[in-house]
């Protein structure tokens, strides 16, 4: 596993980002969801490839599932599960694009772990892509694991097979304020083990699509 030093984490920063105002990094997808429609169609083409595995599996295994999703940024991955009828929640802590999904109908709540209501029990939680942004990732993950005893857990972290690197040790994106951590199989499997987690499957997004994505159970 690779980390910084030291593990800075400043939510103003993200925040920022969402709002263009980040120059170290801006995330472009709140301008595309303010002139997106209301049922936000082109969900399906925003959805990268962990996401795309989740939902494929969740469908085949939990057809009825709600669904929970933990760090949701502009939403693509709740309206996509949405619109393929699965009861869909997210939080958030960047509060415009909280402000805009919540303009679109959907139930979700700006905050980390603090800001997630009692009586939100999901069936799975998903956390795409946020494990590397934390300043104590283990904490994290042992949080959701007491939180959440009875949820199928899903996430994704960046691959260290991505084509983003282009044969590169490290991506643009992959530095501090964005990235703190950098984690690989066996890091990913420690962790999640250490937080609770009995049975953990770790895959990369290229395999085939009838293999399961990134997921844990709670048992």
């Amino acid at each position: 596993m690779e980390f910084c030093n030291p593990l800075n984490y400043d939510r103003e920063n993200y925040d920022r980002a969402y709002k263009d105002e980040a120059a170290d990094f801006y995330v472009p997808a709140s301008s595309w969801l303010s002139q997106a429609s209301t049922n936000l169609p082109e969900s399906k083409w925003m959805l990268f490839s962990a996401q795309q595995n989740a939902l494929k599996w969740i469908e085949s295994n939990h057809p009825f599932a709600s669904i929970l999703d933990i760090g949701c940024g502009s939403g693509w991955f709740l309206a996509r599960a949405r619109q393929m009828g699965f009861r869909v929640k997210g939080i958030e802590v960047g509060s415009l694009p909280v402000q805009l999904l919540k303009q679109k109908g959907f139930e979700v709540e700006c905050g980390s772990l603090e800001a997630i209501p009692e009586n939100w029990q999901p069936d799975v939680v998903t956390l795409f892509e946020v494990l590397e942004h934390l300043p104590d990732p283990a904490d994290f993950l042992t949080k959701i694991r007491q939180r959440f005893q009875n949820s199928i857990f899903i996430l994704s972290v960046p691959s260290p097979k991505r084509w983003t690197k282009g044969g590169k040790h490290r991506d643009a994106a992959d530095y501090p304020p964005n990235h703190l951590t950098r984690w690989n199989t066996e890091s990913l499997q420690r962790a999640l083990s250490h937080a609770g987690y009995s049975k953990v499957e770790v895959t990369y997004p290229n395999h085939p699509p009838w293999k399961q994505p990134q997921s844990q159970s709670p048992d």
